[in-house]
């Protein structure tokens, strides 16, 4: 299993960011720290992959905003949601 999990701070970052990635034990273990933390967790192998391939701690290519960002407009309409 590919594990990646992204970060992006309103008026901090430009961009969403790779905070972790990892395939295997490791792709587990992101897996269970973010429910651990109730954090959501999308599955998308082909995202995934690719998200794996890229540094972390950089911001991600132009080509994966819009991807990335279905991803981070589900999250918060999820915790909009969880907060009526």
């Amino acid at each position: 299993m590919i594990g990646v999990a992204l970060q992006f701070i309103r008026g901090e970052d430009r961009a969403p960011r790779i905070i972790a990635s990892g395939e295997g034990v490791l792709g587990d273990l992101i897996k269970s720290i973010a429910e651990k933390n109730g954090v959501p967790i999308i599955k998308d192998p082909d995202l995934s992959r690719v998200l794996s391939g890229l540094p972390v701690d950089k911001e991600i290519p132009e080509n994966l905003y819009k991807a990335v960002a279905n991803i981070f407009q589900y999250v918060y309409k999820l915790e909009k949601d969880l907060h009526r």
